[in-house]
């Protein structure tokens, strides 16, 4: 059975009246999370399966019901949003991408690495490269050039290739090309 605060038994009769008075579901919600585990005595497992909620999120309902009876703000509106981004806001991002906005402007090619170095040296840590596809995504950024190569090319082997295969195909004389004469 959930834990029963004798500091919540008092806020029964004032869930019970809110109820009747809600406006949406968070706040219906909100009071029968007090009234279920406080006065139907179910257990937080039993109400969040009730409401249709997690059971941490149940905990959560009944300490803001009780922070909002006490007169304090509702902490909903501080929920939510972007919990790991490296603590910079969109403009902090902004001005983070603006000597790249620069140099792109000036002609110069912009590398998605060496964006990468100067966001770790930054944040003071090492980043995978799809934060740095997320970070340009939000500002809309685009590639506007392909790649000149393919990133696994190994020039000393292609050489190779070259060599070998023009040995092979201007070496021989002409009348190899050509099938075998039937009548000889």
């Amino acid at each position: 059975m959930a834990r029963n605060l004798n500091a919540t038994n008092r806020f029964v009769k004032s869930a019970l009246e809110q109820v009747k008075t809600a406006s949406d579901v968070h706040e219906i919600r909100r009071c029968l999370s007090i009234v279920l585990v406080n006065q139907l005595r179910c257990s937080v497992e039993e109400a969040g399966a009730v409401l249709g909620v997690s059971t941490p999120t149940v905990s959560r309902l009944r300490k803001e019901f009780q922070e909002v009876a006490a007169g304090k703000e509702s902490r909903r509106d501080a929920w939510g949003g972007r919990r790991h981004a490296f603590m910079m806001s969109t403009e902090e991002e902004s001005e983070f991408l603006s000597p790249f906005v620069d140099r792109a402007r000036a002609g110069e090619l912009v590398v998605i690495a060496s964006i990468r170095e100067a966001f770790e040296q930054r944040v003071g840590r090492e980043v995978p490269a799809s934060t740095i596809s997320r970070l340009l995504d939000r500002h809309r950024w685009r590639k506007l050039q392909p790649e000149p190569h393919h990133p696994d090319e190994d020039k000393a082997e292609q050489e190779a290739f070259k060599k070998k295969n023009s040995l092979r195909s201007f070496g021989r004389p002409r009348d190899s090309w050509l099938p075998p004469d039937p009548c000889e």
